[in-house]
């Protein structure tokens, strides 16, 4: 027979196996990739080792930047602190995403001339061609990238204003509103893969009502890349880092304690009653 004290023991190890197990499912962040560019001005970004790189979750342990070196416009070069960017190029990190994480992707853009400048995901990795828009591959013999979840940043001399596609390319077109500082800022978009149909948001950080969200009801996209680019224009980008949040499993052993307490949970009360 189990003594009402005895109930209460096995009553107070459940609640602290309990809690074990939802610290087991609590999720854990960890970096995939980030990237200060902080080799000497002038050195081209093509062929350069991010930064910091894990091989978890999709990402590449000592992945490197692969980048056009043709670009009549010049190849994308570091300055020290950040990643100078030509027309009419983009530049990626190999990525695969994959399903059961919430992704977050965060940079500062800054167009410097007419046009914008882009962060997000992509199905591709063709780097540029001279008056073509790599990341919508609408210029003749361009090769297509098929850019998902990803935003960009307009100069404020080209009066427009931030915006998001949920993609492919430009498809599900989402415009931020209105900026409140024209040129630079700084993105946060977040690829959830938690769930049936993945999620798609973004924000530019400092002005609450820059936020835009996409759910993918079509079917969930391919991404093999993620990276940066240019229309036409120039630009810097800095701050580049790529996180990861997973929810998970409790391991085998705390099930199995857990399933101990819970019989005996059961047979104490039925031996308590009976």
């Amino acid at each position: 027979m189990v003594t009402s004290k005895g109930f209460t023991t096995l009553a107070a190890a459940a609640t602290g196996l309990l809690g074990l197990a939802g610290m087991a499912q609590n999720a854990s962040a960890a970096v995939i990739y980030s990237d200060n560019f902080v080799q000497p001005n002038g050195t081209q970004l093509n062929g350069q080792t991010v930064q910091t790189s894990n091989g978890i979750a999709g990402g590449t342990s000592g992945a490197q930047w692969t980048a056009c070196t043709t670009q009549t416009d010049g190849p994308a070069t570091t300055t020290g602190s950040g990643a100078y960017i030509p027309g009419h190029e983009a530049i990626f990190l190999p990525f695969a995403a994959q399903a059961g994480y919430v992704y977050t992707l965060t940079a500062t853009l800054d167009p410097t001339s007419t046009d914008w400048v882009s962060l997000g995901f992509a199905d591709g990795s063709y780097t540029g061609g001279n008056g073509n828009n790599i990341w919508q591959s609408t210029g003749t013999g361009n090769t297509d990238n098929n850019p998902v979840s990803w935003a960009l940043d307009r100069a404020g001399t080209n009066g427009g204003q931030p915006q998001f596609f949920g993609g492919p390319g430009t498809n599900a077109d989402i415009a931020f509103g209105a900026s409140t500082d024209s040129g630079l800022q700084t993105f946060v978009i977040t690829l959830n893969t938690t769930g049936t149909e993945w999620t798609s948001s973004a924000y530019v950080t400092g002005d609450p009502s820059l936020t835009a969200s996409y759910t993918y009801t079509s079917g969930n996209p391919t991404i093999t890349t993620v990276g940066f680019g240019t229309d036409n224009t120039q630009g810097i980008v800095s701050a580049f880092s790529l996180d990861v949040a997973s929810v998970a499993v409790p391991e085998p052993a705390t099930l199995s304690m857990l399933a101990i307490v819970g019989l005996g949970l059961l047979l104490g009360k039925r031996r308590k009653t009976a």
